[in-house]
């Protein structure tokens, strides 16, 4: 078990990182959108001769097809894309806390323990952050069409992580009972 979980470690840690560094071009791209305005979309489509696509988390949007519409489209994909690997990014975040909290190597640690306050709290922040992010990716999703004609891009947001996140908010709810018990059974002895 405890291969497995310097594996875990190891890997979310570095997934957060990937996500970070996602959220690091997306903000060059935001800056860039907003500092060069519509020749950026022209500097795509020059670079991406076949189709100009730009995908954020099933935000999909073909700069030449929206035309006018391309600096806001790009722009809000780049808003979207920098929370949404944001909210990631911190999920995974929080995996690589839990898992070396309970092996009593951070500053929250009370021990080496699972049920503990603040495993509690990441726990409950990854249900709220899986929850989060398909609303959030819904109402982008909402204001794009909104700005942009519906035919002109294609979105698609999975609901998956809602289960996802409801399923954790619960799990969290078994670790609080622990955590109580557990400081209840440490305070008799």
């Amino acid at each position: 078990m405890n291969k497995l979980n310097k594996f875990v470690t190891v890997l979310s840690k570095i997934i957060a990182i990937f996500f970070w560094i996602g959220c690091g071009f997306l903000f060059v791209g935001l800056i860039a959108s907003v500092i060069f305005g519509q020749d950026i979309t022209a500097l795509i489509s020059r670079f991406v001769e076949e189709t100009p696509r730009v995908n954020v988390h099933g935000l999909e949007i073909d700069l030449r097809a929206v035309g006018p519409y391309a600096l806001v489209a790009l722009t809000t994909l780049c808003i979207a894309g920098i929370v949404t690997c944001g909210l990631h990014a911190m999920i995974f975040r929080n995996i690589n806390l839990i898992f070396r909290t309970a092996d009593g190597k951070t500053k929250y640690s009370k021990g080496a323990s699972p049920f503990q306050p603040e495993i509690v709290r990441m726990v409950r922040e990854i249900g709220i952050f899986c929850i989060v992010i398909p609303v959030f990716e819904l109402i982008v999703s909402l204001v794009l069409r909104i700005i942009i004609p519906p035919e002109m891009c294609e979105i698609s947001v999975n609901f998956s992580s809602v289960v996802m996140g409801l399923v954790v908010l619960c799990l969290s709810q078994y670790f609080a009972y622990g955590a109580q018990l557990q400081e209840d059974v440490d305070g008799l002895v």
